[in-house]
């Protein structure tokens, strides 16, 4: 299996976080390496221009975005646990939880779409390439491109 785009975590983040303990980022993805994706080892190695694994910044950015919906909390630095109101997204049973999703939460919706009020952003939101990619993939690629142009 490919590494996951970092929206494909936010309901296995969930999921792992429903027993309302407080996790660190670490355990949460190990929990999500072994129950949930099946990465190769060439996968689990791959790192992002920062230095992290790619597996672990892709979390890491589901877990922003639902802390950013209020869904999650982080307690602590490196750590995180499940709030009030993603107990109730778990118990909905969601087949996924993408950006469309969030957006029904206003905490989300003032996060992305800057000074924009909440009618606008959803008159101008239409998921497009650059939302599937996590912000470092975005930079990654950014990169790239401006590396090739030049040579």
């Amino acid at each position: 299996m490919a590494i996951p785009k970092f929206y494909e975590t936010m309901l296995p983040i969930l999921k792992t976080l429903e027993d309302g303990k407080e996790k660190s980022m670490q355990e949460v993805c190990d929990i999500l390496q072994n129950d949930y994706f099946n990465l190769s080892e060439e996968d689990k190695r791959e790192k992002v221009s920062n230095g992290y694994s790619r597996f672990f910044d892709r979390v890491s950015w589901g877990r922003t975005y639902l802390k950013k919906a209020g869904l999650v909390s982080q307690p602590r630095r490196g750590f995180v646990q499940i709030t009030e109101e993603g107990s109730k997204v778990n118990a909905e049973n969601h087949k996924e939880i993408d950006l469309n999703f969030l957006k029904k939460y206003s905490s989300f919706v003032s996060f992305v779409s800057g000074n924009k009020n909440k009618e606008e952003f959803e008159s101008d939101i239409e998921i497009s390439v650059s939302d599937k990619l996590s912000p470092q993939d975005m930079i990654d690629v950014g990169f790239r491109n401006i590396s090739n142009t030049l040579k």
